[in-house]
């Protein structure tokens, strides 16, 4: 019953600036997880003319994450997305993505 709870939550969407030096600041708010789970680490995927990449972030106590990703193309469009990652019976589940930010240009 948890895993499915856990596959239907839906993190908000993240906000996204960029700053220079090719960064982005992702700052995301922590997901509502069904009672007795505690997420273990956030994904936060992005995406660059078809290319996705992911990067991971452990998961503390926090209830707003602010998370820099480097090494961006200069002047390349990006999106974000994030979903939590828990341990629910030994096994590794994860809640549903949420939905892409805006699209925003590296400096």
């Amino acid at each position: 019953a948890q895993k499915k709870t856990l596959s239907r939550t839906k993190p908000a969407k993240p906000s996204v600036k960029a700053y220079r030096g090719h960064k982005v600041k992702v700052t995301f708010k922590a997901a509502k997880m069904p009672k007795g789970v505690k997420a273990k680490s956030y994904q936060i995927s992005y995406r660059q003319n078809g290319k996705t990449r992911t990067v991971t972030v452990s998961a503390k106590s926090y209830k707003t994450f602010k998370v820099t990703v480097n090494h961006l193309t200069k002047s390349r469009k990006y999106t974000f997305k994030v979903r939590a990652v828990a341990k629910i019976g030994g096994k590794t589940c994860y809640s549903a993505w949420s939905s892409y930010s805006k699209g925003i240009r590296a400096k």
